[in-house]
């Protein structure tokens, strides 16, 4: 990617933040290594609702920090935010991001079929919650 697509993700990020759209964060270790990234996204005051995504560099997997960063987001999303609902999903196929979910204490609520549409193919998509009584907050 080249700083120019980083740069309009950074403005895009920031306008979006400003108008209560998309929360973007970068998941970095303690010495300011990028492991990834996630978000609220889809911000929906009236639903009290986002969805939350995540994305680990492959160097990085298998090491909990999906996981972390899921709990973490989903906790400042309801306890900051005041959301009632942070969703995650994604297409069933994919393990390691509904291990993440499983892993972060998000619950299980079942499979949408033919949720999501790409490549000329539908897509059936496994949800996960979090709600403000998974973090004593409700």
């Amino acid at each position: 990617m080249a700083v120019a697509d980083h740069e309009a993700w950074i403005r895009f990020a920031v306008t979006a933040w400003a108008e209560d759209r998309l929360y973007a964060f970068a998941i970095v270790t303690a010495g300011g290594a990028v492991l990834g990234g996630c978000s609220l996204e889809g911000v929906d005051r009236q639903r009290s609702a986002a969805n939350l995504s995540y994305w680990v560099r492959s160097s990085a997997t298998g090491r909990g920090v999906a996981r972390t960063a899921a709990r973490l987001l989903g906790e400042w999303g309801i306890g900051t935010l005041g959301l009632h609902r942070v969703e995650i999903s994604m297409v069933t196929t994919n393990a390691a991001s509904r291990a993440a979910a499983v892993g972060s204490g998000a619950v299980a609520e079942g499979v949408l079929r033919n949720k999501a549409r790409w490549g000329g193919e539908s897509r059936d998509m496994a949800v996960f919650s979090f709600v403000p009584t998974d973090f004593a907050l409700g």
